[in-house]
């Protein structure tokens, strides 16, 4: 799984945060344990291309993709 990172430290954000408290312009964030999870290398690249485009936040940036392990943890 990947997240994109883009070089001021802010992530894509998953669509199921988009509207609560760490919602910059409703698809970026500073948390990554909100940041929308890739599968696939060229969807992150697409997905980045159309928020560089639309956001201020991020104009003038780059970004990577960062591999992410998701661990389920059970609490008792």
């Amino acid at each position: 799984m990947y997240v994109c990172k883009f070089s001021n430290g802010l992530y894509s954000m998953s669509p199921l945060f988009t509207f609560g408290k760490d919602s910059i312009e409703g698809i970026l964030t500073k948390n990554i344990n909100k940041a929308k999870l890739f599968t696939e290398l060229d969807t992150l690249d697409r997905s980045a291309s159309i928020d560089l485009d639309r956001c201020k936040s991020i104009k003038g940036c780059t970004y990577k993709a960062v591999e992410v392990e998701i661990i389920e943890k059970e609490e008792f």
